[in-house]
């Protein structure tokens, strides 16, 4: 019994499916998605009271339409395996014309997208993250709780679905393309709130040590954040004192010494001296080529201590004469010595 009612529901749908490819589709010709068609019937089916689809009546919808309909509708597949349907009267005229119209519509959107209108999107995405109410365990750590959709703003899954499949709609989203929204949706929620969580945990720990204040040291990138989180946070996190590590704070201090001597022939020792290529020259004087820069520093260090005891012989028989003779008895034994220990040894 229930094999005949599902059997008169789909007889039904397929009718009013024929008829409206009849009266719709060939009065107005265009190109549809077969997808489209199979909602349609299933639509249909489900408007007569069957509730259970069975997965046959979409795999041999496109059997009964090329039975109905034979050489008056045509189907073809684009290079994704998508499934389309035009009709016969469909003219090759239309197609262009639809064709010049889309290109228009497109031409337009590319030319409204500039920096404006990223940067409007980016700060609406970051509003929405913003407003979830987001409790993040410590350590971080992915539960069967977490891996809820619910974590994720709408926007944000609209947004990732557009930009991995051109559409907004996610129903016809493949398995993969889930993941992915899925996966870049909770980076980006749970990012928001690493800095902001990693200084709340700080002041946890302060308090379970009985510690007046604590000290965090972070690498250029999150110093920066957890710089603006502290002044925009200044009573809540006032105990926490931050700091560069020791490899940052070089850089940064390599980056002063090459921005304020540079333009005083520092820039031009480094080249002529052939301790520097020419082309590395820019990232020793910024601080980015760090063995470079720590070597050519090093160097130019020795370089201006050899100068100044080039000349402090001179500069103590003006001002010190008295103590010359010392000096030189210090000088003369300082370059003895090691001809003594290469005879001893030899």
């Amino acid at each position: 019994m229930r094999q005949d009612s599902y059997e008169s529901a789909l007889d039904t749908a397929y009718q009013e499916l024929f008829q409206f490819i009849r009266n719709d589709l060939f009065s107005n010709p265009r190109v549809l998605r077969m997808t489209d068609l199979s909602s349609r019937l299933v639509e249909s089916i489900k408007s007569l009271g069957i509730e259970q689809i069975k997965d046959s009546t979409k795999k041999h919808m496109w059997r009964s339409l090329e039975s109905e309909f034979c050489s008056t509708l045509h189907f073809f597949s684009d290079d994704n395996r998508r499934l389309f349907v035009y009709p016969d009267n469909l003219s090759r005229c239309d197609l262009v014309k639809a064709h010049q119209a889309l290109q228009k519509e497109l031409n337009t959107l590319k030319s409204l997208l500039n920096k404006d209108v990223v940067a409007k999107a980016a700060l609406l995405l970051r509003d929405d993250i913003r407003k979830q109410d987001v409790s993040q365990a410590w350590p971080p750590v992915i539960t069967e709780e977490d891996q809820s959709r619910d974590i994720i703003p709408p926007s944000v899954v609209k947004f990732f679905c557009y930009l991995l499949t051109g559409g907004f709609n996610n129903a016809d989203a493949s398995q993969r393309v889930e993941r992915l929204v899925t996966s870049f949706g909770y980076d980006i929620v749970y990012a928001m709130f690493t800095v902001y969580e990693i200084l709340r945990q700080s002041l946890i720990i302060k308090d379970k040590l009985q510690l007046k204040k604590i000290v965090c040291v972070f690498d250029q990138a999150i110093y920066a954040k957890a710089t603006e989180v502290i002044w925009k946070h200044k009573d809540i996190f006032k105990p926490i004192v931050i700091g560069m590590g020791s490899f940052h704070t070089c850089c940064t201090l390599l980056a002063i010494i090459g921005k304020r001597f540079q333009g005083a022939g520092l820039r031009d020792l480094a080249i002529e001296s052939g301790v520097v290529a020419e082309g590395s020259v820019s990232g020793v004087m910024d601080g980015r080529r760090y063995n470079r820069a720590v070597r050519f520093h090093k160097l130019v260090y020795e370089a201006l201590l050899r100068l100044v005891w080039s000349g402090f012989l001179s500069w103590m028989r003006q001002n010190h004469n008295e103590d010359l003779t010392d000096l030189e008895e210090a000088t003369e034994t300082t370059d003895t010595t090691p001809m003594m220990y290469h005879n001893k040894l030899y």
